[in-house]
């Protein structure tokens, strides 16, 4: 006969998770760029994360289309609309809303959203949060 566990000796993975490791930026760097592209891990592999400052607030998003796998800046530099009020895909010109990240697009990617990050301005930093995301370490 199985013997089933108790809630005693159950195992809770969560207890030994650490919290996520913020990626940390001077918000300085914002007065002369109109984002911050970071390199880092998301979900263990190489990638990157845009930080860019909209509406008085301070907003993260790994950098990553929903329609296709590729960072917003693979074919220019510019993620923004012409009007700066979207955020926009180089590849294939999706735009998208700033505080959600939802496609605005009305034929691709009908209510997909780019994956915000948590942010938090700290005095002159800005620190961003996620349990996928991790700092790059260099030696």
């Amino acid at each position: 006969m199985a013997r089933s566990a108790s809630p005693a000796n159950r195992l809770i993975l969560s207890d030994y998770l650490l919290p996520p490791t913020p990626i940390r930026m001077g918000i300085s760097g914002f007065d002369t760029a109109p984002y911050q592209l970071i390199p880092c891990l998301f979900e263990g592999k190489p990638s990157s994360i845009i930080v860019f400052r909209y509406q008085d607030n301070y907003l993260a998003y790994h950098n990553l289309c929903v329609h296709m796998p590729f960072p917003l800046n693979r074919e220019s530099p510019v993620i923004f609309s012409e009007n700066r009020q979207h955020l926009r895909c180089s590849m294939h010109g999706i735009e998208f809303d700033p505080n959600t990240g939802k496609s605005l697009s009305s034929t691709m990617c009908i209510g997909d959203k780019l994956t915000q990050l948590e942010t938090l301005q700290r005095d002159d930093e800005i620190w961003v949060y996620d349990i996928r995301l991790a700092p790059l370490m260099f030696d």
